[in-house]
């Protein structure tokens, strides 16, 4: 029976206080139970059955279990493609599994095997991390599994950039052994309110073949803590990045007649956001040391390549090191540097010359009080430091032996084509290594301001000589300091006459006076019948200014090589510095296609040595001046690189002043 009001409306009932709690108590049970059954079905043991086992499966015991246990890789679609991709990864989640189900923690890191070999930590025997790999084919493949029996990171925080050695401790390394280096970088979405962000990717050459640089650059390196000697390593894109683009081509059934371009294209999207890794082998330079690594990630996301961009800021970030940052060898001993120094210099010292004059090393420090003399070995920086290759030593050369050695090998002389770095290196030939010398010891206070630059002057400077030839120079006024390392083109009481900066084209001969001959004595290079034409040494060199191959040249870079009069022995060209600034690839390339057919027409190959002259090296900062360059390490180095490719179609020799004698 229905109750009424006198509106003729329903009397509401209301819900006593006990319905309530039952009604609560249920709903709260309900969710406990979904809850529990969600939690049980994602943390479930690995499911089989002893009847009819998984079609496709990796199965193994448990030690102190019968039956088998099988992984469904049907359900497991990452540990899947894992197990194809990369060899020696089944075992690695048969361990992963086994530690699961026995509630074993985790190990991240490899066991120190029974026996170590040189390879045994070298990148191509290394799978990384199980957490890394499977983040990093989960991320690539855009696949999940059908429960989180597998996600476990380890502790590892996957979002931030960190770099890791292979091992958990440290093992029995000796000289010579490889260690790899491994840096992981996830996408940030880095300047993800810049318009031109998307802009910013690898050059098409380094995304088409994932190598350096790629999406990330970095500068790593390994410091021997006792004698400060340092070793850079080039990290490059890791080799499992090739295996995981075509399976995602294959994964995402990409059309096989599409054209390689097109693919391509679409990539450069699909991996902009996903997880790198980079690798590169660290050779141990010697026994019983000790070796810090550091890493500074410098760039993300392909913002160092300012072809496509605008110049970023640099902004980089020290990345920790995993599990620990040193590696050593030997029994390391506290020794004093100026011991350690020696010791190193020795061992140096018993090296056999070096042929060429491109071999990896490391920068050793000189000892402050030894009997060896600096002309032992090649050079010295300011640092106080020399390049050591690890398998032969540079010989060097007095300016007078080299005067001998040119004029004797090529008695018609040089042909430069150059910027301010190689017009630096005239001077020093002039002078007889007497400009400049020890510069950073007369540098009195800061690098000269730029309201205090000298003003740059295409005439004779009109005051006062200071000194009356290059090898007399001397330091008079701070302001000569900065042609030392930066303009040149104007220095005070240099003598225009000797060798103009500012000249766009300049003849001049170098010699050796007739003491300075007679103290190199007799050498290898002599010819007697150049020795009594040319008792002086004497040779000449025709110098080109350039500013590289870009639109600054007045009049164009194109009439160097071809209004040159001269034909000399050899022709240097340096190139890099000036149009990695100023220049694009794809237009640099161009001209460089065009300058090496200019070469080719102008000189006969079979008489004159052509030398390409690298860009020198470029790191750690934006340049941000009036002239706004936009340069990077990175970019320089594809710049480089792609030259020196183009060196197969005409053959760029280094110096022929070999060092193969003693």
């Amino acid at each position: 029976m229905t109750a009424y009001t006198l509106l003729e409306q329903p009397l509401s009932r209301r819900i006593s206080k006990r319905q309530c709690q039952i009604i609560a108590l249920l709903f709260t049970s309900l969710l406990f139970l979904l809850f529990f059954f969600f939690k049980t079905t994602q943390e479930e043991t690995l499911p089989y059955d002893k009847t009819y086992p998984p079609v496709r499966n990796i199965n193994f015991t448990v030690p102190g279990q019968d039956d088998l246990v099988y992984i469904d890789l049907d359900r497991y679609p990452i540990e899947d493609q894992i197990v194809q991709l990369f060899a020696g990864s089944k075992d690695v989640i048969q361990e992963y599994t086994i530690n699961k189900i026995q509630k074993k923690k985790q190990g991240l890191w490899i066991k120190t095997p029974s026996r170590i070999q040189p390879d045994t930590y070298a990148c191509k025997n290394q799978l990384p991390p199980y957490p890394i790999l499977r983040r990093i084919v989960k991320d690539h493949l855009d696949i999940a599994d059908t429960n989180v029996y597998f996600e476990d990171d380890a502790g590892l925080n996957l979002s931030q950039s960190f770099v890791f050695l292979p091992f958990e401790k440290q093992p029995k390394l000796k000289k010579g052994y490889r260690v790899c280096i491994r840096a992981l970088v996830p996408f940030k979405g880095q300047g993800t309110h810049d318009p031109y962000n998307l802009f910013y990717r690898p050059y098409p050459t380094n995304h088409e073949q994932i190598s350096y640089p790629w999406w990330d650059t970095m500068m790593t390196t390994l410091r021997n803590t006792q004698t400060d000697e340092i070793t850079s390593l080039t990290m490059s894109p890791w080799l499992g990045h090739k295996q995981l683009r075509m399976k995602s081509r294959e994964i995402r059934q990409v059309n096989s007649e599409l054209p390689e371009w097109s693919k391509l294209r679409n990539e450069l999207l699909h991996e902009r956001e996903r997880l790198h890794m980079y690798e590169a082998d660290f050779i141990i330079p010697a026994d019983d040391a000790e070796y810090e690594l550091s890493s500074l990630l410098e760039f993300v996301e392909g913002r160092y390549n300012f072809d496509y961009g605008p110049v970023t800021t640099y902004e980089p970030l020290q990345m920790p090191v995993l599990p620990f940052s040193k590696i050593t060898t030997g029994k390391t001993q506290l020794k004093k540097k100026e011991a350690l120094a020696e010791k190193l210099l020795k061992e140096h010292l018993k090296l056999p010359l070096c042929s060429g004059s491109d071999h990896p090393g490391r920068w050793l420090p000189w000892p402050n009080h030894t009997e060896h003399s600096t002309n032992q070995v090649l050079a010295l920086t300011r640092h106080g430091k020399y390049w050591a290759p690890y398998s032969c030593r540079y010989r060097h050369l007095s300016y007078e032996q080299f005067n001998r050695c040119v004029s004797q090998k090529y008695p018609h002389g040089l042909d430069l084509y150059g910027d301010s770095n190689m017009r630096r290196a005239i001077k020093k030939f002039v002078s007889h290594g007497q400009w400049c010398r020890d510069w950073h010891k007369h540098v009195t206070g800061p690098i000269v301001p730029e309201e205090k630059l000298p003003t740059i002057l295409h005439k004779r400077q009109e005051e006062p000589k200071g000194y009356s030839s290059p090898q007399e120079y001397r330091f008079i006024v701070p302001e000569q300091t900065r042609s030392c390392y930066c303009e040149d083109f104007f220095e005070p009481y240099w003598n225009l006459d000797w060798f103009s900066g500012g000249a766009r084209r300049f003849y001049l001969e170098i010699n050796n006076s007739p003491a300075q001959a007679r103290a190199v004595g007799k050498t290898e290079w002599d010819n007697e019948k150049i020795r009594r034409a040319n008792p002086g040494d004497k040779f000449k060199i025709s110098s080109y200014k350039w500013d590289g191959l870009t639109y600054f040249n007045e009049p164009s870079w194109e009439t160097a090589v071809r209004d040159n009069g001269e034909i000399s022995d050899v022709a240097v060209f340096s190139l890099g510095n000036w149009d990695s600034a100023f220049s694009n690839l794809e237009s640099y390339l161009k001209d460089v296609d065009v300058l090496i057919q200019q070469i080719k027409d102008h000189y006969d190959l079979n008489k004159t040595m052509i030398i390409y002259r690298t860009p020198q090296y470029y790191c750690c900062r934006i340049d941000r001046d009036s002239r706004q360059r936009q340069v990077s390490g990175p970019k320089l180095d594809v710049f480089d690189i792609e030259v020196q490719i183009r060196k197969c179609r005409l053959l760029f020799e280094s110096c022929s002043c070999r060092s193969r004698r003693s």
